[in-house]
């Protein structure tokens, strides 16, 4: 076995460079294909810290190769089982099994063969020629990260001791060990715990735990997977597994009991099962260790898909709740005495701008801040967002609830790739909004000849087969990884210098891809929406004055035509400022940042 004892920031050899250059030539025959063929349902990626995960590498002998240091600290080598070592080096499948962490927390580990390992997040590179009979052992935990438990907590409005109270009842599923965690008595840990219920609209303890592993991964088990697992690794027949889900959804015994058509009586006896076979003595801890066997299990299988690990940089997350209880998920940058901008992202990416842009937004006076609009990211769907006239009007409200959460009386816009969503919230609240800047604006299919690079195919897919944009959006997700969104950068970007040169640096290579990796949590209902808004909707409103508006227009954009931009957005924007910045492509906010902040301080030349 050939290892390399260096990290490099990434995981792969070079055959997976070779397979993700291929990808990024052959996207288009891939898409075309996949576009007439029957596609599988997506498994949702979590977003993952590797703070979550912890792992060791045996070789063909069971002896140790190399070790996380966390591995000894949360688990502890002896839990370890050789003849399940020895079963997975045999059949070469991977498997899971339950033990306990040295706090005796329920646990589960994933025995794979070690080739897996080539895919986690570890300071190794393992040949996949050479992996040999080796096996990798690894766990992803949410007992074990209370930080960013506390933190995502805190994002939501907690105050600092409810964020620990619930992060501890994460972690322990039981107040008493909660409270004895925090250092509070057993009362103010429980006060703490119904105010954080309140706050996150949940009933009950097994309620929030579940909602706080939600808020984390930004996923929640799909139903059948969790099934499945319970069977699988906790022995369960398929009607203990249905109580524990219920149980876990944070019914309680009797409503669970009464769901699944079980007396009293017997139901009691099956969850005295559950509880024997899961080795826990509350309820609240079943979703945990639900969300900790899904997230195990995909850690198990991982190839260069399964997992969808995000940049550790923190971000001022916050998250807000409309009134029925649904939130939205928001991020301000400050400082709070700046010049409030809201970045609107694309149609196909979520609220993580560049972070460059963001810097030089701050030092020219503004406050950036951005949304993730209904559907996308964090933010929770709005029931009547497709049964609107326009389809990118889903996000208007949000952004006023944020303003008014913020005490922001005006506010202005900066886009690239969501003109149509920035015009529906000025049409929608006028009062709201000042400025906008509208980077290289989109057109509706209606409107746009123009069907060339890679973005065109899509469109052009997405038109020809409007019943298959949902199902060819969970494809795209599930087939995007990190090195095959750079490579797809590359390909696209390489005929168009200013755009090439801008994504060129590795902070604005990761905040693209970390923009467009949120989408494979699964969550894209926003997405589905905006492009079917492309090709189905033949026009949209325009506003009555568009003088504050300001297109900043790239003559080497890859997607549109600037012929027919001009005209349609002159149209929709009666006496807006639009200027073609000669050589730029689709990227002006990283290649021409300067113009973009001249613009918003109303000068355009």
């Amino acid at each position: 076995m050939r290892m390399v004892d260096l990290w490099s920031g990434g995981v792969g050899t070079i055959e997976d460079l070779d397979e993700d250059s291929r990808f990024a030539e052959e996207f288009e025959d891939r898409f075309d294909a996949a576009l007439k063929s029957d596609i599988p349902p997506m498994t949702p990626r979590p977003n993952l810290s590797t703070a979550t995960m912890t792992c060791i590498l045996l070789d063909e002998h069971n002896h140790l190769i190399w070790g996380d240091p966390r591995f000894e600290r949360w688990i502890g080598r002896d839990v370890v089982d050789m003849d399940v070592c020895d079963q997975v080096r045999a059949n070469g499948v991977e498997q899971l099994v339950q033990t306990t962490d040295q706090d005796d927390h329920p646990l589960i580990l994933a025995y794979a063969p070690i080739g897996t390992a080539r895919h986690w997040p570890i300071p190794f590179k393992i040949d996949r020629e050479g992996s040999g009979a080796g096996i990798a052992i690894g766990a992803l935990s949410l007992a074990h990260l209370s930080d960013a438990l506390i933190e995502t907590a805190r994002a939501a409005g907690l105050t600092n001791l409810e964020a620990r109270v619930a992060a501890a009842l994460v972690s322990h599923g039981h107040m008493r060990r909660a409270g004895a965690h925090c250092g509070v008595q057993y009362q103010t840990a429980r006060k703490a715990a119904s105010a954080a219920m309140r706050k996150l609209n949940v009933s009950g303890q097994a309620q929030l735990v579940r909602k706080m592993s939600e808020l984390v991964t930004s996923v929640s088990p799909p139903r059948e997977d969790a099934r499945n697992l319970l069977i699988d690794i906790f022995g369960f027949t398929p009607r203990e597994a249905r109580l524990a889900l219920l149980l876990a959804e944070g019914h309680d015994r009797k409503e669970s009991a009464e769901i699944a058509g079980l007396s009293n009586a017997v139901a009691k006896d099956v969850f005295s099962c559950i509880f024997e076979k899961m080795g826990i003595e509350k309820a609240p801890e079943i979703p945990r260790v639900v969300a900790d066997a899904f997230l195990s299990a995909l850690f198990a299988r991982a190839d260069q898909h399964a997992l969808a690990s995000l940049p550790g940089e923190r971000e001022p997350l916050r998250i807000l709740h409309r009134p029925d209880g649904s939130v939205v998920a928001m991020s301000d940058y400050g400082p709070k005495d700046g010049r409030p901008v809201h970045i609107l992202h694309s149609s196909m990416s979520t609220r993580y701008p560049f972070r460059k842009v963001v810097r030089a937004l701050q030092n020219a006076g503004f406050r950036p801040i951005t949304i993730d609009r209904p559907g996308y990211g964090l933010t929770d769907d709005r029931a009547d967002a497709d049964d609107m006239d326009d389809l990118f009007a889903a996000g208007a409200d949000d952004v006023r609830l944020v303003c008014d959460w913020l005490g922001i009386k005006r506010i202005d816009l900066l886009t690239r790739g969501g003109a149509f969503a920035a015009l529906a919230t000025a049409r929608m609240h006028p009062d709201l909004i000042g400025r906008a800047v509208v980077i290289n604006p989109d057109l509706l299919q209606e409107h746009c000849t123009k069907r060339s690079g890679t973005l065109g195919l899509v469109r052009t897919g997405f038109e020809r087969f409007p019943d298959r944009i949902e199902s060819m959006l969970r494809w795209t997700g599930s087939q995007l990884t990190p090195s095959r969104i750079a490579k797809l950068i590359d390909k696209t970007l390489k005929t168009i210098p200013a755009d090439a040169q801008s994504l060129s640096d590795a902070e604005s290579i990761a905040d693209y891809q970390r923009s467009f990796l949120v989408f494979a949590t699964s969550r894209i209902s926003g997405i589905f929406r905006e492009q079917r808004g492309y090709v189905t909707m033949a026009d949209v409103l325009g506003l009555q004055d568009g003088r504050d508006w300001k297109l900043l227009i790239g003559d080497a954009d890859p997607i549109h035509d600037v012929a027919e931009m001009i005209p349609f957005w002159r149209a929709k924007l009666p006496g807006a400022s639009i200027r073609n910045v000669q050589g730029a492509g689709r990227y002006m906010e990283l290649s021409h940042t300067e113009a973009v902040i001249d613009a918003l301080n109303g000068a355009i030349a």
